[in-house]
């Protein structure tokens, strides 16, 4: 039974993993070019690129490009998915050219990746003004959050920093995601970890601290 659940555990993550890598560029190739969508190229690779993954996040070493490949695949193949997804869509309840069809779903997706990728280095601001009985002072207020230290830069959290300090708030809390777990003793990660529940002091191992 462990051996079935772990054989269908990898299936399903290499199926997956060709959905968001692979999937999307047999799409576009077969629409462009008019190749066949499913090869047997398109498995290897997918088996390949899963393997890869899996090794990755097994790794205590993370290497810089491999993290990009993974992280920022996993992002783009996602709309990449869904574009190719509409493309398929379109071309089976219309009569367009396919060529028109992968050229016109390419540049959309062009643009949506560059829009995405300018948009996850950038710091959004949004003022909130709340009245409530209880307060009997104005108090300023900052929450942050999805800040990814670790997969993010330094550079990164300094122009946080220099936000925040602007600001003059009574009040810093931030929510989830601060560190990437899997760079934890990588560049970037400077101190320990620090539980707040059950207030444990982890060291960058994530194994619990002597102090």
């Amino acid at each position: 039974m462990t051996n079935i659940k772990t054989i269908s555990f990898q299936l399903f993550g290499i199926i997956i993993t060709y959905l968001i890598y692979v999937f999307p560029y047999d799409v576009f190739t077969s629409l462009i070019l008019e190749k066949k969508i499913i090869q047997f190229t398109s498995i290897l690779l997918s088996i390949a690129i899963y393997i890869f993954i899996v090794i990755y996040f097994r790794s205590r070493r993370h290497y810089f490009f491999l993290r990009i490949f993974i992280y920022e695949g996993m992002g783009i193949g996602f709309i990449s998915l869904c574009i190719a997804t509409l493309a398929l869509l379109i071309k089976l309840i219309t009569d367009i050219n396919n060529f028109y069809i992968g050229v016109i779903c390419l540049i959309i997706l062009t643009f949506l990746i560059i829009k995405s990728l300018i948009g996850g280095i950038s710091i959004k601001q949004k003022k909130i003004f709340f009245f409530s009985d209880k307060v009997k002072k104005i108090t300023s207020i900052i929450f942050i959050s999805d800040v990814h230290l670790g997969s993010n830069s330094k550079k990164h959290l300094k122009n946080i920093l220099s936000k925040i300090n602007k600001t003059n708030a009574q009040i810093l809390l931030i929510g989830g995601d601060l560190i990437d777990s899997q760079e934890t003793g990588g560049p970037g990660f400077d101190g320990k970890c620090f539980v707040f529940d059950e207030r444990i002091s982890l060291d960058p191992a994530l194994a619990p601290s002597k102090d």
